[in-house]
């Protein structure tokens, strides 16, 4: 595709966003007409008598904008959140209109988190175009930031693998920016959130690469020996699915040469206990290692949740033929 084509394939794609929300404010709420704020249907009035002039040159977009920006003042003081989230949809088309993309993606935003109080697939609609135009800019700080907001919309309507995903970008782009304690924040919230699926393999990994980060820019490294057991956590479930630990064990031994102090931790004895017990076939003992490392250290709700499910495998051993099925599944 040559250049021109595409940036005319973009000013579409542009154009196409702006009329969708155009028509979701003018269908669904029934725009400054159906809105119940006198201030704020006024100011709506002014902004589009003023954007409609055919002279003034910029200076219209200009104070159209402002009147936009007034008329959602009003209408959130009435808590009229829809209303304001359609006015500064407006004001961000006539910052678009002046060039001004970062103050369009921010409006675009801001009118986001007006939706989320009345609908989050809409506010999820309007973020996404926040963080197209920040991308497109290369603002990644301000993009993270979004991908966040979204990230917690999406958690909220559980979409759980939508929101995965957009912690991912958030992290991506934390880490291309190089603020990596940020970075890590948002991979914590990856790792957590395929544990809630049952994705352990995934979550491993993640963790692994909290770790890793540590390591490589000399961060947060008093939290190192947790990322390593929780990546070990979700290997044991992983691993017990293939009704063979020496994943598991590859992996610690690994870990133990790059952090020597996680030797002797109450981590490592309650893993080695667990493992152990595995080894025996015995569920038993598993939930008592377990229950007495909860005496001596209380145990969170990601160590209990991985410890009833490997008892539960002990109890029910998948069968050779379905084994490697099943693990595929946890991934």
């Amino acid at each position: 595709m040559s250049s021109a084509a595409a940036d005319l394939k973009k000013l579409d794609e542009e154009q196409r966003q702006r009329d969708q929300v155009d028509d979701l404010y003018a269908k669904k709420y029934g725009g400054a007409e159906g809105a119940t704020d006198a201030a704020g249907d006024e100011y709506m009035r002014k902004a589009a008598k003023k954007k409609e002039k055919w002279f003034g040159g910029d200076s219209r977009w200009d104070k159209a904008a402002e009147l936009y920006e007034k008329a959602a003042a009003a209408y959130k003081s009435n808590e009229n959140w829809s209303e304001a989230a359609g006015a500064l949809c407006q004001s961000a088309e006539m910052q678009e209109k002046l060039k001004d993309k970062l103050s369009a993606a921010n409006k675009y935003i801001e009118a986001a988190m007006c939706m989320a109080r009345v609908d989050n697939a809409d506010a999820i609609r309007l973020l996404e175009m926040g963080i197209a135009i920040h991308e497109g800019e290369a603002r990644l700080g301000a993009a993270a930031r979004a991908w966040k907001e979204l990230a917690q919309l999406q958690e909220d309507e559980e979409q759980l693998q939508l929101a995965i995903d957009a912690w991912r970008r958030a992290a991506d782009c934390h880490i291309s920016e190089g603020t990596m304690a940020n970075a890590l924040q948002c991979l914590l919230h990856v790792a957590e959130l395929h544990v809630s699926e049952y994705q352990f393999k995934k979550a491993s990994k993640v963790y692994e690469q909290c770790a890793q980060i540590c390591i490589d820019k000399q961060i947060n490294k008093g939290s190192l020996r947790d990322y390593f057991y929780n990546a070990l956590l979700c290997q044991f479930v992983v691993s017990a699915r293939k009704g063979d630990l020496k994943n598991m064990r590859s992996m610690m031994a690994r870990f133990l040469e790059i952090e020597r102090r996680f030797a002797g931790t109450w981590q490592e004895r309650l893993l080695r206990a667990a493992m152990k017990a595995f080894d025996d076939g015995d569920p038993q003992a598993l939930a008592q290692a377990a229950a007495d490392q909860d005496r001596i250290h209380k145990l969170d709700d990601r160590t209990t949740q991985i410890m009833l499910e490997v008892k539960r495998i002990l109890q029910n051993p998948p069968q050779p033929d379905d084994a490697d099925q099943m693990a595929e599944q946890l991934q």
